[in-house]
């Protein structure tokens, strides 16, 4: 998963993608890849994508896993979907179950809230 991630970071979405599917494939159990392919998704501003595989395949995998939720919170956030962001991000923040997601969290929760179009 970090080098799909970092293949993100670096605007590289389609190599990052053929790595988070082939991650998939080797670990279908697994709430990591779909956790992977959802923060591409946010990196490529394809938030309701990005929602869907952490909502539906990620938290299903791993209820409540800190980092599925973080950036979780963060895609509906950027899709202008502030109440039910917010509420997620301060449940991650209030948890303090993983440093990185805690980190996450408090940063989405201390960003402006998107222009409505």
């Amino acid at each position: 998963m970090r080098v799909g991630n970092l293949a993100s970071k670096h605007h590289m979405h389609t190599e990052a993608l053929v790595l988070q599917e082939a991650v998939k494939c080797a670990r279908p159990e697994s709430e990591i890849p779909y956790i992977g392919l959802g923060l591409t998704n946010i990196n490529m501003g394809n938030f309701e994508e990005a929602i869907t595989l952490l909502r539906d395949h990620a938290l299903r995998l791993a209820p409540g896993d800190p980092t599925a939720m973080a950036f979780l919170g963060l895609a509906l956030k950027l899709s202008g979907q502030t109440d039910e962001a917010e509420t997620l991000l301060r449940s991650v923040v209030a948890a303090q179950a993983d440093p990185m997601a805690v980190s996450v969290a408090e940063s989405a929760l201390a960003q402006s809230t998107p222009s409505a179009p």
